[in-house]
């Protein structure tokens, strides 16, 4: 009686809060515990809090501490290994299936996705929550695994993520620059051009658009639009660090081109050689 009284009662946000707090307090079990008995509410919602409170509980159990970043260098992050990952997945996806609107079990899936090394995995979840999802535009969430991807060096994966966003977002120039970015870094100059000039066509004040077009040019030797668009990238840039940094890039370009006294200018004052 006293349970049914609870499943009753209780609020989506109020069981979002106590799941929460409790494993923030590291109440691992008592968290499981307690959210095992909200999966069986009648109140989807509440339920679906039970399964996104579950899937955080097998992540905990799961848990393990990777390096990402390059041979040269990472960082420490969070990740996932063992058959706890799967189990969180289950219940992130039956959460979906209960709250297909609630934006943060979409994201859930693929940061489990992601740092449990199943990447090529991310586009596919990508197409199922695209597939559901009818909230307010998440576009930028959507993009901001680009880092994720990014920091692991993982570019198949990354276009394949990219390539879900472009069907149903093919004018945006961030989903456009994005994939440009991605083939110019796998290596793929000539298949990243017409990206990235499109991007850049799309947005043509934004300074990362305009000056990654530059950097294309510079690439496949196309020197005089190599230096158009850097020289358009720094007068768009207002961000004091960003434009440093592209002066001092700038300079390399010039120096490369044999014009050493304009280089100079563009390092006086910058910290270039640090």
């Amino acid at each position: 009686m006293i349970a049914t009284l609870l499943l009753a009662t209780i609020t989506a946000a109020d069981a979002k809060a106590q799941w929460i707090r409790l494993m923030d307090a590291q109440k691992v079990q008592q968290a499981k515990t307690l959210c095992t008995t909200w999966i069986a509410s009648s109140d989807r919602a509440v339920a679906s809090q039970g399964h996104q409170c579950l899937a955080s509980v097998e992540a905990q159990y799961a848990s393990m501490t990777e390096i990402e970043g390059t041979k040269s260098g990472g960082f420490i992050a969070q990740g996932f290994q063992g058959p706890h990952v799967d189990e969180a997945l289950k219940h992130l996806d039956q959460a979906i299936a209960l709250t297909p609107d609630d934006l943060s079990t979409h994201q859930g899936r693929l940061f489990i996705l992601i740092r449990s090394g199943r990447t090529r995995d991310a586009a596919a979840a990508l197409q199922k929550s695209l597939d559901v999802y009818h909230g307010p535009d998440a576009l930028q969430s959507w993009l901001a695994y680009s880092e994720e991807f990014d920091a692991r060096q993982d570019y198949v994966s990354a276009l394949a993520f990219m390539r879900v966003l472009e069907k149903k977002y093919p004018n945006d120039p961030d989903v456009v620059s994005n994939i440009g970015a991605f083939l110019y870094l796998d290596k793929k100059d000539a298949d990243a051009l017409p990206y990235v000039k499109r991007g850049a066509e799309l947005a043509p004040n934004d300074p990362i658009n305009v000056w990654n077009l530059g950097r294309i040019y510079d690439h496949l030797g196309q020197q005089e639009l190599a230096e158009k668009n850097y020289r358009k990238g720094l007068e768009l840039e207002k961000n004091a660090a960003a434009l440093r940094d592209k002066k001092c890039m700038f300079a390399e370009f010039l120096d490369k081109r044999g014009d050493k006294t304009n280089a100079a200018k563009y390092r006086a004052g910058n910290d270039c050689d640090k």
